[in-house]
């Protein structure tokens, strides 16, 4: 889950919720898996999950 965590972390996807004290592994690593699961589905900002038309090109989205 910490793995899932920093993958997470070093996207550009992140939501602007999530508090960000739980972010730190320590912090994370004392929350149960529920608590973790739900954390890192929070984390996830799915409104970032689709690429405009308009930036398909762009290499940062890696999209082919």
């Amino acid at each position: 889950m910490i793995e899932l965590l920093e993958q997470i972390k070093k996207s550009s996807f992140l939501s602007y919720r999530v508090e960000a004290k739980k972010l730190h592994k320590e912090e994370f690593s004392r929350l149960s898996l529920v608590d973790q699961k739900q954390l890192l589905i929070e984390l996830i900002d799915q409104n970032n999950l689709y690429v405009n038309y308009s930036d398909i090109d762009d290499i940062d989205n890696n999209v082919t």
